[in-house]
């Protein structure tokens, strides 16, 4: 809070009483215990991208909210009272507020003034109303979540209606001369297992966010991601830097679609690369852009290794993500760093592509571009998760077809193939992990119905146009990864709600 302070007058003597400081657990670390009051809890205590503290109505203690007063005041005088502004019924659920915690044997279910402990939205209190400490100056509420409200349990449900932003604001009242300051915090009452809790849990789901909104250069608060603006990567990077040129949905390098997002769980700065997300167009758009991606991989880790190097970058942490083609990228920016990348049916990444090329001998030289990235890249699991989806076209032609086989049956698709092509075709580096996807059956069935049980022969179905090009290349897009990371077909849990295009799809 500001250094702003108002004298009270107190009979004949004039107290000084400073803004209050309404705290809340807003970074999610510490349960149902008092909020740490770290400089990251007091930034997202009430910012529009921040998820708000969550409350559960299945939790056996209540949450507490600190309000910080000045310490020495006498909670007997009227000329110091507080005004507690919430929504019984918000956005996300229903709550009561309490002065006193869950076990309190002699906690009273009514209004504070008439005996009980309960606090009434849009109340005025008195300091000893709410037990003020004269000691500490500090004030303990409790909230009680009720009920929630079922419109954020799935990412379907902040589709159709966004992120809730439920706030409780403390407003020092001097009944003399009206409101002087007040301090506000956000909440979210949730179930346990639902969509947000997991979006607060995992680096990885925040990293298919991105890798979704790198596409159209989104900003997107509801998942607690903020863009950074022009004007916001001038001041880290140097306005006039030419990695500037690199960042944006327009890049000086064709195809190349990149985005800077602040992760407002953790602080963490993201870079997102976009890949290829259209099922019809992914074939097509490797027979056009062949000898792209070389560029693309270059930038992406000129970009990595840009921020490695500025201090802001370092103090908040990074990570890297992306889809497809953007997974490769991502892969490629975590190995010349060593930070953490996360990544989905990515394409691969060569050995070849982290070392200098001597034109004049057209060939690789055995010297690193950035020095330790090969041992980054030996030890790609230390750095990189890589999650695909069962029958993923890229991730099937990677992973089940012999290197020997899959060089010649890419070469007689594409008749100019080049070694950037090839290193799409590379398997992924990282710790893998296969997702179960929604096309099992339709699958299995033109298995068996056709006969083609081999790899080779599903990679000269697909490359043929027929039924498994239509389905793993559905497979590769975000949609389905994003069912892979959300639904468990085994118990029946889906965070994920959206409806896949099933339609589109023969059968």
């Amino acid at each position: 809070m500001s250094a702003t302070y108002w004298q009270i007058p107190l009979g004949h003597l004039d107290v000084t009483v400073w803004d209050p400081n309404l705290d809340i657990d807003s970074d999610n670390n510490n349960g149902t215990n008092y909020p740490d009051n770290s400089d990251w809890e007091e930034y997202l205590e009430d910012n529009g991208y921040g998820l708000g503290k969550f409350v559960f109505p299945t939790a056996t203690y209540y949450t507490p909210l600190r309000l910080r007063l000045t310490p020495g005041l006498n909670p007997l005088i009227e000329d110091v009272q507080v005004r507690l502004n919430f929504p019984g019924a918000g956005q996300s659920g229903v709550l009561h507020m309490w002065n006193t915690y869950a076990a309190d044997p002699a906690r009273v279910d009514d209004d504070v003034p008439d005996g009980g402990n309960r606090l009434i939205p849009g109340s005025v209190y008195s300091l000893s109303d709410l037990n003020y400490d004269s000691g500490n100056g500090a004030v303990t509420i409790y909230i009680d979540a009720i009920s929630t409200f079922p419109n954020h349990d799935t990412k379907q449900h902040v589709i159709n209606n966004g992120k809730s932003d439920d706030r409780i604001r403390a407003t020092l009242v001097d009944p003399g001369n009206g409101d002087l300051a007040f301090d506000e915090v956000k909440y979210m009452i949730v179930n346990e297992d639902t969509f947000y809790p997991h979006l607060n849990q995992k680096v990885v789901l925040r990293s298919a966010m991105a890798s979704e909104g790198v596409y159209d250069q989104a900003d997107l608060p509801q998942y607690a991601l903020k863009r950074l603006t022009s004007d916001e990567l001038d001041a880290l990077f140097g306005e006039g830097s030419d990695i500037l040129d690199l960042i944006g949905g327009t890049t000086s390098v064709p195809g190349l679609e990149t985005a800077i997002y602040r992760d407002h769980v953790t602080g963490q700065y993201v870079l997102a690369f976009a890949g290829t997300n259209d099922a019809e167009d992914w074939i097509d758009n490797l027979r056009q852009n062949m000898t792209v991606p070389a560029a693309q991989y270059e930038a992406a880790m000129r970009i990595a290794d840009a921020m490695n190097r500025l201090e802001v970058f370092l103090e908040s942490g990074m990570y890297f993500t992306g889809h497809s083609l953007g997974g490769g990228l991502a892969s490629a920016g975590a190995v010349v760093t060593g930070q953490n990348a996360y990544t989905f049916n990515a394409a691969g990444l060569r050995r070849d592509t982290l070392m200098a090329w001597d034109p004049v001998a057209g060939a690789h030289t055995d010297q690193e571009i950035y020095p330790g990235s090969l041992y980054n890249y030996d030890n790609a699991s230390w750095y990189v998760d890589a999650y695909y989806l069962d029958w993923d076209i890229l991730s099937f032609i990677q992973d089940q077809i012999p290197a020997v086989d899959r060089v010649n049956i890419l070469a007689t698709f594409f008749p100019t193939l080049s070694s950037a092509t090839v290193d799409l075709f590379q398997p992924a580096i990282g710790n893998r992990f296969v997702m179960d996807g929604p096309l099992d059956a339709e699958m299995l069935a033109y298995t068996l119905f056709a006969g083609v049980l081999t790899p080779s022969k599903v990679l000269n179905a697909i490359l043929a146009g027929s039924v498994p090009l239509i389905l793993m290349s559905a497979a590769h897009t975000t949609d389905y990864y994003h069912y892979g990371l959300m639904v468990d077909e085994s118990t029946g849990w889906d965070i994920f709600g959206v409806p896949l295009p099933l339609d589109t799809l023969p059968g």
